[in-house]
């Protein structure tokens, strides 16, 4: 939960993931048991190595789909954006695409992936 929330709120390395959760801990413990305080950036990245990327994406948007069913009849927008300055002229590489499907009353990303382009 720390690492999902952290990432939401744009962390970007298990040090970033750590710091959230340390600068939360007082939030977090509202709904979380932590007996022993925030985990480690090791201790985050040691518990994501063994972790399926395919099963966590299948979890994590099955949640969300529990999350949309609870929000009725609402409207999602769909939004498709270029990130600025990935293009890599070095390589040859094209810039990265992104579409994202956004609950605005949640204010809340539903699920994001890449697009070959736009």
């Amino acid at each position: 939960m720390i690492a999902i929330l952290a990432v939401i709120a744009g962390a970007q390395g298990w040090e970033d993931i750590e710091n959230y959760g340390i600068s939360k801990q007082q939030w977090l413990e509202e709904f979380l048991a932590l007996p022993n305080g925030i985990p480690s950036d090791d201790t985050f990245r040691r518990v994501f190595e063994f972790i399926n990327p395919e099963e966590l994406n299948r979890c994590f948007l099955k949640w969300v789909e529990t999350l949309v069913t609870k929000m009725g009849g609402e409207i999602i927008p769909i939004d498709g954006k270029t990130i600025r300055g990935s293009y890599d002229r070095n390589q040859r590489k094209s810039a990265l695409h992104m579409i994202s499907a956004w609950a605005s009353e949640q204010n809340l990303v539903l699920a994001q992936m890449k697009v070959e382009d736009k």
